[in-house]
């Protein structure tokens, strides 16, 4: 995706080893081109912003998940110490942030990969002003 200042990139790979299935991963590259950098998530929140995206994100996850807010994650999760996380690939978009888990990342290879979509309209009081992603907040 090419949008004002912001380029996205979707990379994909396997690799087979002769296991009983490949290995697969998606990773994203959002990138600056005003600044000729890549984005980070600390360049799109305010300071402090960790733990306030990680309860929301986590309460979008449940609701994805159809998990209760106090059902454990230690069974059929692989979150370290059974507590939700963020991960670092992510995706920019128009509409929100999209973060993508992996096969083997939060779950089991049989599970496929989880995507989790924090739209903007839930964590606007936490973006910095004047970002690449203003343009798309309302």
């Amino acid at each position: 995706r090419q949008d004002s200042g912001l380029v996205t990139i979707q990379a994909y790979g396997y690799i087979s080893q002769g296991g009983a299935h490949p290995t697969s991963g998606t990773y994203f590259l959002n990138w600056n081109t005003k600044t000729n950098k890549s984005i980070v998530l600390n360049d799109l929140f305010n300071n402090g912003y960790q733990d306030k995206l990680t309860r929301i994100a986590e309460s979008i996850f449940r609701k994805n998940e159809k998990l209760a807010d106090t059902a454990s994650l230690a069974n059929d999760y692989f979150f370290k110490d059974a507590k939700f996380a963020l991960n670092n690939n992510f995706s920019i978009t128009p509409l929100g942030i999209k973060f993508l888990y992996n096969e083997y990342e939060i779950k089991p290879y049989s599970a496929g990969i989880t995507e989790l979509f924090v739209p903007y309209a839930q964590i606007k009081p936490l973006l910095q002003p004047n970002t690449i992603v203003a343009q798309y907040v309302k």
